[in-house]
């Protein structure tokens, strides 16, 4: 390197002679197709005009292969005579700046190639200036900015034109979908199909579909466009395996190869990079959309996180603030342990877009924030962020996605038992909706009104919209928003069986409300409190009515509250009266235990199902003569079932896939806070359980820790073992695993001191040595030293 620059430094003092040796180099590399090397020479040599040329004929294959460097250096190395000469370089400069999201600067480049064109005159030029222009504000979804632009543009061009013609009309139908003008918006893309014949289905197609609640044939669109692109065959791996698989994720017990994944997704992740971005519309994003909106979170989150990497390998931090977008919708309805919460994913949207000063990108995870705090009963910071993003929308001119900021405003509100601010929310964006024609985004309004009639008892109300509401549910097959939890659906599902209960008791299409009641799980019945009972037994003892907690003053009777955990501890069946009186009443009277039992036993129900009307059977417990038992049809969520079950979900799933076991470990021992039912501790019907959990406990984690060491996450697996050890410090199993983590980490005095802990403990608590296994461990340390 040195000796070239030295050998250039010199060739450069013969100004004539450097200038012809480029000329040369330059019809050398000609001759033998190499363009790059040619407009380097061309440079070189002074001879502007031909380099402009050679870009200009570069630049589509440039912007196409995602090679923006090279075409913004060539650019920034003409001079300002020649670019004025060569105004198209302008626009392909403003395109670089556009697919980078530098959208400021972009305008800036099409002004000025605009204004140029306009001094010429050059008609054609200035139509595909302002064609750049109006892109920005679609890519950005400023409707209302690109209209005047895009019609201008249509104008200046000549008739002969039909391609680029057909393209604006496109674009301009895009312009009114994203201002929920649906009709104008059909009409134009017919007008463009007239010229041009489009065979397949587009972003404008499925964006439409999205936007007036066609859910299912946007799905279906998007799935095909994703296997396209990527070249996947359905649920065949990440990231086009969500917008694909019909059946489970892997990490929900379907086995793949961990290599193979990778493989796969690097391959995919270089062909993404050699082309342009899509903006908002890329596909991964607008599935990750839709299966938030149909209560897909897994499948959502998927979509988003290869949208965030999508625009990390496109270079388009756009791109990426929309993948966090998504990613918080998707978090919302489906937390994780592991990831981000949904308020962290919406920040950092919000900061990409203050990055690249894109204020209208703000609106979504604004609107997700104000949902997030409205469902979460903090209306002041949610009246604030719906404010913010109600004023870009309209500036924008976006009716569709201000109608998202009125239903998650309404949804939240309904949900915290704001019911006269949820009303006036909900009426505002049911009329946004049937402006724009969304028939789901109006159910979902329908849905949150009906909760809000049968809460304040107005029969006449509630009648009509349940009728509407079962109407469009089986019109449009929105069945899922009784069994899945959607984005602007409630948190807890159970706030929707009393609407299930009340359509049967009015017989409001008898056949469909009946096998929603099959589908949700719920039987006929007469009562549902219109919530769904969360009990937490491992460690502290919790139990929720929904999400609102029950305070310990209200079981009025400690007996109650023990009645209740004696049903809870038994929860796969029934107990005979007779054994409840024996576990609560040892050695009392039988009559005096049984007068005792039916004061407690009311006050229990009087917890648990405060709403109850007097003569209407309990919906959450069972009797059946002298049998007491927990419903199990009642959907009762208890963490105890809970983390038995993601237990035994990564049992399974550890041989062929051990980090999708892992995570379910990870979420399983997050449960896992304290022994079962801590507070009664010394009482005789709950030791059995405790003690089998416990064990549970103690294998799942050393499971876990035996997957973590084997993938060197050695942090983590220290952790877990010495979770364990607080637990049982007899586990000897996480004695030697803490061996074999400090022995990977070189540190053999902690290696040592593990062994030395494990000795002493075994010998003090069980007088007995460590086991064969363990001093084989403690002989590797030793002659690691």
């Amino acid at each position: 390197n040195l000796l070239r620059t030295f050998l250039r430094r010199q060739a450069r003092r013969d100004s004539s002679r450097w200038a012809e040796t480029n000329r040369k180099a330059a019809a050398y590399y000609g001759d033998r197709g190499q363009e790059g090397r040619v407009v380097d020479h061309l440079l070189s040599a002074g001879e502007y005009d031909g380099a402009a040329q050679r870009v200009l004929k570069l630049a589509p294959e440039l912007v196409q292969g995602g090679r923006f460097e090279a075409l913004a250096y060539w650019v920034g190395e003409l001079p300002g005579a020649t670019l004025e000469a060569y105004p198209d370089l302008l626009l392909r400069r403003a395109d670089v700046y556009r697919l980078s999201s530098d959208y400021q600067n972009a305008l800036a480049w099409y002004t000025m190639a605009d204004d140029i064109f306009a001094a010429r005159p050059d008609a054609a030029g200035r139509s595909r200036a302002l064609k750049g222009k109006a892109m920005v504000y679609l890519d950005t979804v400023e409707p209302a900015m690109s209209e005047s632009l895009l019609s201008e543009a249509l104008l200046l061009l000549p008739e002969e034109e039909r391609l680029e013609r057909a393209t604006l009309l496109r674009m301009m139908a895009e312009s009114k979908t994203n201002q929920g003008q649906m009709q104008e918006a059909l009409k134009l893309a017919r007008a463009a199909e007239q010229l041009i014949s489009a065979a397949m289905e587009d972003e404008l197609d499925i964006r439409v579909h999205l936007r007036t609640g066609r859910l299912g044939a946007a799905l279906t669109s998007l799935q095909r466009r994703a296997g396209e692109e990527q070249g996947l065959a359905a649920g065949s791996g990440f990231p086009a395996g969500p917008g694909l698989a019909a059946g489970p994720s892997p990490a929900a017990g379907q086995g793949r190869s961990i290599d193979q994944g990778h493989a796969r997704t690097e391959q995919v992740r270089a062909e993404e990079r050699g082309r342009p971005s899509r903006s908002h519309r890329e596909t991964q994003l607008l599935l990750s959309l839709v299966y938030s909106l149909i209560g897909e979170g897994e499948k959502a989150r998927m979509c988003a996180e290869a949208g965030i990497q999508l625009g990390r390998d496109l270079k388009s931090p756009f791109v990426e603030a929309v993948g966090y977008m998504r990613l918080g919708h998707a978090c919302h309805i489906s937390p994780s342990v592991r990831g981000p919460d949904a308020e962290t994913c919406y920040r950092r949207a919000l900061d990409i877009c203050d990055q690249i000063r894109v204020t209208r990108g703000r609106a979504e995870p604004l609107m997700g924030l104000a949902l997030v705090h409205a469902m979460s009963g903090d209306p002041a910071h949610a009246d604030k962020e719906a404010a913010e993003a109600l004023a870009i929308c309209r500036s924008a001119g976006d009716e569709w996605l201000a109608g998202f900021v009125e239903i998650a405003m309404g949804a939240g509100m309904a949900f915290t038992g704001l019911d006269a601010r949820a009303a006036s929310w909900l009426a505002l964006a049911k009329e946004t909706f049937a402006r724009v024609g969304d028939e789901y985004c109006a159910t979902v309004c329908d849905l949150w009104l009906a909760v809000l009639a049968l809460r304040r008892r107005d029969q006449d109300v509630l009648r009509q919209i349940l009728g509407d509401l079962f109407s469009a549910v089986r019109t449009h097959s929105y069945e899922f928003l009784f069994t899945k939890r959607t984005l602007f659906g409630p948190r807890d599902l159970g706030v929707l069986a009393p609407l299930l209960v009340e359509a049967g008791r009015l017989g409001i299409d008898r056949e469909h409300v009946a096998w929603l009641h099959s589908a949700t799980g719920l039987p006929s019945v007469e009562y549902h409190p219109g919530y769904t009972l969360h009990v937490r037994t491992l460690g502290r003892f919790m139990l929720y009515r929904g999400t609102e907690e029950v305070c310990s003053r209200e079981w009025q009777r400690e007996k109650a509250r023990s009645l209740f955990q004696l049903l809870v501890v038994n929860r796969k069946g029934y107990l005979h009266k007779d054994q409840i009186l024996d576990a609560l009443w040892p050695g009392l009277d039988t009559d005096v235990a049984s007068s005792h039992f039916k004061v407690v036993f009311n006050a229990m129900l009087n917890v648990i199902e405060p709403g109850r009307p007097a003569r209407l059977n309990s919906f959450l417990v069972n009797r059946e003569g002298p049998l007491y038992g927990l419903n199990p049809l009642s959907g009762t969520w208890v963490d105890a079932d809970e983390f038995d079950s993601l237990v035994a979900k990564a049992g399974r799933l550890a041989a062929s896939d051990p980090e999708g076991a892992c995570d379910l470990y990870r979420n399983a021992i997050s449960l896992h806070r304290g022994d079962f039912l801590q507070e009664s501790l010394y009482e005789d019907w709950a030791i059995a359980e405790r003690e089998r959990l416990l064990a549970v406990y103690l294998r799942a984690a050393q499971s876990f820790a035996e997957l973590l060491y084997g993938g060197h996450e050695i942090e983590e697996c220290i952790d877990v073992c010495e979770s364990v050890l607080t637990r049982d410090q007899c586990w000897e199993e996480a004695y030697r695993l803490l061996m074999l983590c400090y022995l990977e980490r070189g540190n053999r005095a902690m290696a040592l001191r593990a062994y030395e802990r494990c000795e002493a403990v075994l010998q003090s608590e069980m007088g007995m040595s460590p086991s064969r296994d363990t001093v084989a461990v403690l002989e590797r340390v030793k002659r690691n030293m």
